[in-house]
């Protein structure tokens, strides 16, 4: 019988830190596709596969750590520096328990964005990233 993946049963990984108080994640993978015409495709455009890509996105609640939990911790201050140095990082989705989905590759940051709600709600934080290598799916 099918079981559905809770969103309590994802792990997300940056550099082997946790991502930790996920408010959401995405990720997409993409192939461009190229047209061909010519007299052997009688005129027809014809679709081949392009380059691949990816990108996501992750967003969290801004969080101060102390340092034994910035040692196992993604920080704001880890993504927004690796942003401002262009720094490579390593990312890891963990989908499910037992028989997991395994995700993962290199990416770069495009962006980090901070969101300060008005009144007494949570600051939160969010990370783009482009993928740098493919994005490979583990058994």
């Amino acid at each position: 019988m099918a079981s559905e993946i809770l969103a309590t049963n994802v792990v997300i990984k940056i550099n082997d830190k946790v991502f930790g108080c996920a408010q959401t994640a995405s990720f997409s993978t993409k192939r461009e596709m190229t047209s061909v015409v010519c007299s052997a495709t009688g005129g027809f455009t014809k679709q081949v596969p392009g380059a691949e890509s990816w990108d996501g996105s992750l967003t969290a609640v801004m969080r101060v750590f102390g340092t034994a939990e910035e040692a196992t911790n993604v920080t704001a201050r880890e993504m927004y520096s690796a942003l401002r140095q262009g720094a490579l990082v390593d990312i890891e989705y963990q989908l499910g328990g037992v028989d997991e989905y395994v995700f993962s590759s290199k990416a770069y940051l495009s962006n980090v964005d901070f969101s300060i709600p008005e009144g007494s709600g949570v600051v939160t934080w969010t990370a783009g990233l482009i993928g740098a290598e493919p994005l490979l799916l583990g058994i």
